[in-house]
């Protein structure tokens, strides 16, 4: 069973609070982002535009290997296998390298590496997946927790989405229409506080007590005289 599985990295207290812990870290990237593109918008280090792209490769850096090394290169074979049949945590590292591959090219336009309005587009992209993800992003857990966690992650991929279209909106429209550029940092930072205040809910990553049951009558089935 997959529960058996992926209960062999962590115990659903763990996986609690190392899904906060994500949700966290991710959350405190997007508010260094979300501030300091706000900074350049009213005109402050101009000559560093490479500063916020920066801040997200470096996380990307980091975040990626320890997604697969933290639980030790022994049980490395486990969590690709985790990874391989829990759409969560494949969803959970689609966006990290998503973020981190929209973050290396907004790195190199700001260092004038690669040109091309193409390349612009990379990033509002990203922001459109990983929103959509979060909308059809699955659930652990008991009947409760997975409904407060689908709302929560449906609201969170909304606000994605909006910064998505504000940040395409800047690359087309924001020599004509400065205002445009405050949009997508808006709608980041609404997601920076989203996810910095997250926790999982209780009952979060446990088997609801009806499945539990269910499964214990199917691997104990009664049989009449």
């Amino acid at each position: 069973m997959m529960n058996d599985l992926i209960f062999q990295l962590h115990s659903p207290e763990e996986f609690r609070y190392l899904s906060s812990l994500g949700h966290w870290i991710a959350g405190y990237v997007f508010l260094g982002v979300s501030i300091i593109a706000f900074l350049q918008a009213l005109g402050l280090f101009k000559s560093k535009q490479y500063l916020w792209p920066l801040l997200v490769v470096v996380a990307g850096i980091i975040f990626i290997p320890y997604s697969f090394l933290h639980h030790g290169f022994e049980k490395l074979d486990l969590v690709f296998k985790v990874i391989q049949l829990d759409p969560q945590q494949r969803q959970h590292i689609i966006m990290f390298n998503l973020l981190f591959v929209a973050g290396l090219v907004e790195l190199l336009l700001s260092l004038k590496k690669i040109q091309g309005k193409l390349w612009q587009f990379v990033w509002p992209g990203t922001l459109f997946i990983i929103g959509y993800l979060f909308l059809t992003h699955p659930q652990h857990g008991t009947a409760e927790a997975r409904a407060y966690s689908l709302l929560f992650h449906t609201i969170l991929g909304s606000v994605i989405l909006l910064a998505g279209v504000f940040r395409m909106a800047t690359v087309i429209w924001s020599r004509k229409y400065k205002w445009v550029t405050y949009g997508w940092i808006l709608f980041l930072f609404i997601t920076s506080i989203m996810l910095i205040t997250y926790n999982e809910p209780k009952g979060a990553y446990q088997m609801d007590s009806s499945l539990q049951q269910q499964n214990n009558q199917h691997m104990n089935p009664t049989h009449g005289n």
